[in-house]
């Protein structure tokens, strides 16, 4: 994905793009661009900067990832199955590449590592700590916030959140 800072307006375009799902798949970029409130030059610059060669590419990859309704599933389990996809849309969306650089770099440089979570965040502290019991750091995963209060020499602390959860530190 692209590397390059967004601008607000490229933030909120991206974020438009990820919640009218529906819209990108069945309009042009002029009709979106006019919905969004922004200019289809927009569009355009936020998803380069995300790594697409422009609307068309982005057009048919969301046609293509539009899941199914699967008529031996309820529609509650196949609205559970479309959420669950547009969060890992949005997720993939919203990653920098020089974010996760300096994250990597920060924990390659770090002697010990301290993993905590709460709420829906603890699954992914789980796998990183499995991940991290294979390197040869020394490392500590614990699921329970409270516990971060009793770690008084942290030199950096890297929140891993939800964007519906914001970080409590």
């Amino acid at each position: 994905m692209g590397s390059r800072s967004l601008s607000t307006t490229e933030k909120y375009t991206l974020t438009y793009l990820v919640q009218h799902r529906d819209q990108v798949v069945n309009l042009t970029i002029e009709k979106l661009a006019e919905n969004a409130h922004v200019s289809p030059a927009t569009i355009i610059r936020a998803l380069k900067k995300k790594g697409y060669s422009g609307y068309s590419e982005y057009k048919n990859l969301v046609k293509h990832q539009s899941v199914k309704q699967h008529s031996h599933f309820s529609d509650e389990i196949n609205e559970v199955i479309n959420k669950n996809l547009e969060e890992v849309t949005k997720t993939i969306e919203y990653l920098s590449a020089d974010t996760i650089e300096e994250a990597v770099k920060a924990i390659h440089k770090s002697q010990r590592l301290f993993i905590f979570a709460t709420g829906t965040s603890i699954s992914v502290a789980n796998y990183l700590t499995r991940k991290f019991q294979l390197s040869d750091k020394y490392w500590y995963g614990n699921p329970f916030f409270d516990k971060i209060y009793k770690v008084s020499f942290l030199l950096s602390c890297y929140p891993i959140a939800l964007d519906s959860e914001p970080p409590r530190l």
